[in-house]
């Protein structure tokens, strides 16, 4: 009897010290879904990487009701540097490439519902494409990140889809002179795109992201299907975050399904 008694109560302190381990390792973490989206439309048939308004506004009422916060990419870096909370259900939503459907309909979208937007603005695209131009006015209304001034182009030229060359100093020189130019247009207004980095298709090495982290950049966005893991004390858990791609098809409902996953 003494035995089973001392076996049970052994069981039970196992149980407790697994249980204190897995709060202690979970201890700091958070899971930030990142929802990628392109340009945004109030007419007509949405193409792939298009969104109606009145889509986007069903995902913002889904994802309010279902309790998500909405937070942006410096929201993450004042976390993993503990100057910042974050909340236990957060959502980033990501727009590429600079569209005007961003400013003009997803914005206000976004300020109606009281959730954060942020933006990779491809430099040499501003104001050319149906691409908007940044200014002071945006500031504090949504964050500008950088996906690199001019290294955006076709997939048929360049390293998959980035204009640059594969490897070395050249590869340093390129990205720093790119950097340079985006900073020296929309830094002093957006500070952002000194520290996030967006890359054009998702395209990098390790090599590239190192270069990146050298020149400064805290966080790195890519396009691989996932759900971020910030960590509290832990940089590197900035880097290479994965996001999920929007459809146009997809409902408000479809959305809290895939980021609950």
């Amino acid at each position: 009897m003494r035995i089973k008694v001392a076996l049970s109560a052994l069981l039970v302190l196992l149980l407790i010290l697994l249980c204190g381990c897995a709060e202690k390792e979970d201890e700091g973490v958070r899971y930030v879904p990142i929802l990628m989206y392109h340009d945004f439309i109030t007419d007509g048939e949405p193409g792939a990487f298009e969104i109606t308004a009145e889509r986007f506004e069903d995902h913002l009422r889904a994802l309010s009701e279902a309790g998500y916060v909405g937070v942006t990419f410096d929201d993450l870096i004042n976390y993993v540097n503990g100057e910042g909370e974050l909340p236990e259900k957060c959502v980033i939503l990501s727009t590429d490439d600079g569209y005007t459907g961003v400013i003009d309909i997803a914005l206000p979208l976004c300020e109606k519902y009281g959730m954060k937007l942020t933006c990779a603005v491809i430099g040499d695209k501003v104001n050319a494409y149906n691409h908007f131009v940044p200014d002071a006015s945006m500031a504090g209304r949504i964050e500008l990140t950088s996906h690199t001034y001019s290294l955006h182009v076709s997939r048929e030229n360049g390293y998959n889809g980035v204009n640059m060359p594969l490897s070395g100093e050249e590869l340093r020189d390129a990205l720093e002179q790119d950097t340079e130019k985006m900073l020296l247009e929309y830094g002093e207004t957006f500070p952002e795109m000194g520290k996030i980095i967006v890359y054009p298709f998702g395209a990098h090495t390790e090599e590239i992201d190192e270069i990146y982290r050298d020149f400064g950049y805290d966080v790195s966005v890519t396009v691989e299907q996932g759900c971020a893991r910030i960590v509290k004390g832990e940089p590197s858990s900035l880097r290479c975050l994965p996001r999920y791609q929007v459809y146009p098809h997809l409902t408000g409902e479809d959305i809290v399904d895939l980021i609950k996953k």
